[in-house]
């Protein structure tokens, strides 16, 4: 079994064991939830202790293919797909690859998720005293699933786990300390969700079409300059949300103010982050001419509007 397997499924474990423990009995809750998120801490630390610097390939592979086709998908397998391929379909045969792996980004973002669950379990540790149990079980399959997200390398399987993650950071929303926590969350889990339907309308293009979303034959295919350039542009209204960037923005403020302290804490270490590394894992190698063709055109506007806000800071 893959070492990366281990880490994703130790938390799912976890809140499995606390499914069996009564409500009651909170400080068990909260030892397990500890003791298990910093037990999948250190196992991820064995990631970056036996990691490759020098290979220039995904690790701690786990290859298992679900789907229509039923054939597994090694390195040596890759086969890249033409603009004409993804144009016409060519009859490829739709697959759903659970294939896991990680590089020297995404091993990052894995120990950074494991690292700061635990912080967040110690950060409730006193000031957490009502539905407990359904308090840590959330923080232990949130911390799968993010896992998931930087570690899968399917693009369908990253959108389903890119947007999973929404259901039990709403739900921690709940444990705000203030009369607009509700409404927080709310904000919180529709602003990201429909700013995300853009890129699942691009998700599933390029599924019906290729027949796969396999991330590392999607890294040697090459799009015609027009559907990258739209491909892009739907990757990009997701990520960005995420981020968030101005002006889709709005929903950040409320919610760090009226979520938990542990929630900030997830919040500003790890959510924020996951549009960062959707550009960095997807927009850019897989659509290299959309990303530089619209860098120029993004810089240009920046530098137009930084122009505006230091005018306007001078003349107010």
């Amino acid at each position: 079994m893959s070492l990366l397997l281990i880490v994703l499924l130790l938390p799912l474990i976890g809140a499995a064991i606390l499914l069996f423990i009564p409500s009651w009995n909170r400080r068990l809750i909260k030892v397990i939830g500890l003791s298990c998120s910093l037990i999948t801490f250190m196992v991820s630390l064995l990631l970056w202790l036996f990691f490759d610097n020098s290979a220039q390939r995904f690790q701690f592979l786990w290859p298992k293919t679900i789907g229509l086709s039923g054939n597994a998908i090694s390195e040596t397998s890759l086969t890249p797909l033409s603009p004409e391929v993804l144009t016409t379909g060519n009859n490829l045969e739709p697959t759903l690859n659970f294939i896991l792996g990680i590089d020297g980004i995404s091993l990052f973002f894995v120990i950074l998720t494991t690292f700061l669950i635990p912080v967040c379990l110690l950060v409730g540790w006193t000031s957490i005293e009502i539905y407990v149990k359904e308090y840590v079980i959330s923080f232990l399959i949130m911390e799968s699933l993010m896992i998931a997200v930087f570690s899968v390398l399917d693009l369908l399987l990253f959108y389903i786990f890119f947007e999973s993650v929404l259901i039990p950071m709403f739900i921690i929303g709940v444990w705000g300390s203030r009369e607009r926590k509700i409404r927080a969350a709310y904000q919180f889990f529709l602003y990201t969700l429909f700013g995300s339907l853009l890129m699942l309308l691009a998700v599933v293009l390029i599924y019906f079409q290729a027949g796969l979303c396999d991330l590392q034959t999607l890294y040697l295919t090459q799009f015609s300059e027009k559907r990258s350039i739209l491909l892009w542009l739907a990757f990009f209204a997701s990520f960005a949300v995420k981020v968030p960037m101005i002006p889709v923005h709005i929903w950040l403020p409320e919610a760090h103010v009226e979520a938990p302290t542990a929630g900030s804490v997830l919040l500003a270490g790890i959510m924020l982050k996951l549009g960062v590394y959707g550009f960095l894992r997807f927009s850019i190698p897989i659509f290299p001419f959309a990303s530089i063709y619209y860098s120029s055109d993004l810089h240009n506007e920046l530098y137009s509007y930084y122009i505006y806000l230091f005018n306007y800071g001078k003349t107010s």
